[in-house]
């Protein structure tokens, strides 16, 4: 594995390449699956990620809001199609094609069994549904905050622990032995 030279973008691990990125847009355009498009360029898919979001921030304002609308109605249409299995889970069927039933009948009657695997993986697609929603619109970004003190702040902290060393009774440590 080479490294990259000083100074060349790097995507993660790997150094940025034009046309890679290029190749992950329209595979992405044409709307395969972020695993998919990792997956026929053999790069990883957070890689493919943050190919995708340079690329938006890239682009034009217009561009990139009609890229995330798109993206956003499709993760629409994958979340009612998950909660749909969440609301109606399905049966367990046996090997032979049965309904699975009830071991012990209440009052009589055999009820089938609900699959509850189906919605807890529905489940589990639902919770990656959100946080990748919440990546394309930037909502788990951290904030940035301005720590750096001014010149009146700094000299204002320093004149305070003057004050402090002032009015204390610290010995220093030469003298206290």
């Amino acid at each position: 594995m080479t490294t990259p030279r000083r100074g060349t973008p790097v995507i993660g691990n790997e150094p940025f390449d034009v046309d890679t990125q290029q190749r992950v847009i329209e595979l992405w355009g044409r709307r395969v699956p972020v695993a998919g498009i990792a997956s026929q360029l053999g790069i990883k898919a957070w890689s493919v990620d943050k190919y995708i979001h340079r690329w938006l921030r890239s682009v034009g304002t217009p561009d990139a809001e009609r890229r995330r609308k798109q993206e956003n109605l499709a993760l629409d249409e994958l979340e009612r199609a998950a909660w749909s299995i969440v609301v109606h889970p399905g049966y367990q069927v046996s090997i032979s094609g049965q309904i699975a039933m009830n071991a012990v009948p209440d009052e009589g009657t055999p009820m089938p069994l609900e699959d509850n695997g189906r919605r807890l993986e529905a489940l589990r697609t639902l919770v990656r549904i959100h946080e990748r929603r919440a990546r394309l619109n930037g909502l788990d970004a951290p904030k940035r905050a301005n720590i750096s003190p001014t010149l009146a702040q700094a000299l204002a902290a320093v004149e305070l622990l003057e004050r402090e060393a002032d009015r204390s009774e610290v010995t220093p440590m030469a003298e206290r032995n």
